[in-house]
C-alpha cells in the first residue's frame, strides 16, 4: 500500500468534462446513475438546479470523485435528475424543522479503480461539514435495492426514516429510502469550511 494525498476542493466549471468521463468510467462497476443512458446532457446531470455546494476529489491532480449538496424544494420538478419533490416534508418531520433548513447530499461517485480507498467517505464528510457549518441539516435518498450503498451510509451514522417512490423516475418505479443524520458532529465555523483545499491522507493500492 502506498500513501497518497487525496485533495478535496470546490468544483469549478473546468472540472465538468473530467467528471463526465469519470461518471461514464465508474458506471459499469457501480450501476450509478440508475437511469442510463441519461435523459439529459451530462453537464446538466452534474450541475443541478438549486445546488448549494459541490466538491471534487483529486489524486495526483486527477479527478477521482464528486459530491454535491442542494436545497430541498417542493417545485414542479418531478422527473428531473435529483428531484426531491414530495420528499421534503418527510425529512423535515423527522428533524422537526422547516424544509428550508434541509440540504440534500447527492451525485456522490468515485473512481471504481480506488474502491475502498476512502474517497467516498472523505467527500461525504466534507459535504456534511459544510451543511453543519451553515446550521443546516443533511438528508439524502438512496435506492432501496442497493443495499450495499444503504449500508455504506448506515455505517456512517445515517438512519432510514421512510421509503418512497423516487420522484426523479416518473416512468419506472424505483423505491428509495430516505435517510437523515441524527447524530450531527459539532459545528465548524464557516471560515474553516471555506478553505479551498482540504488534504486527507488515503491508503490506495498502486499497481504497476
Amino acid at each position: 500500500m502506498t500513501r497518497l494525498n487525496l485533495t478535496i476542493r470546490r468544483r469549478t466549471p473546468a472540472d465538468i468534462p473530467a467528471l463526465g468521463d469519470l461518471l461514464v468510467k465508474q458506471r459499469p462497476a457501480t450501476g450509478y446513475p440508475e437511469i442510463w443512458p441519461l435523459p439529459m446532457p451530462l453537464p446538466d446531470f452534474l450541475q443541478r438546479d438549486h445546488e448549494d455546494g459541490a466538491w471534487v476529489a483529486l489524486l495526483n491532480d486527477t479527478v477521482v470523485g464528486h459530491i454535491a449538496t442542494a436545497q430541498v424544494v417542493e417545485a414542479s420538478d418531478i422527473g428531473r435528475s435529483g428531484s426531491t419533490s414530495g420528499l421534503g416534508p418527510v425529512w423535515a418531520a423527522a428533524y422537526a424543522c422547516a424544509t428550508d433548513r434541509l440540504r440534500c447530499i447527492g451525485t456522490l461517485f468515485a473512481d471504481s479503480e480506488y474502491a475502498g480507498a476512502g474517497i467516498g467517505s472523505a467527500l461525504l464528510q466534507v459535504a456534511m461539514d459544510d451543511v453543519a457549518a451553515k446550521n443546516l441539516l443533511p438528508v439524502l435518498d438512496c435506492i432501496k435495492e442497493k443495499t450495499h450503498v444503504v449500508e455504506f451510509y448506515k455505517r456512517r451514522g445515517w438512519v432510514v426514516i421512510d421509503e418512497q417512490p423516487a420522484p426523479w423516475s416518473p416512468h419506472r418505479r424505483i423505491d428509495v429510502v430516505l435517510m437523515i443524520q441524527p447524530a450531527l458532529k459539532p459545528q465548524k465555523t464557516t471560515a474553516e469550511v471555506e478553505v479551498e483545499v482540504i488534504t486527507t491522507p488515503v491508503e490506495v493500492e498502486v499497481t504497476a
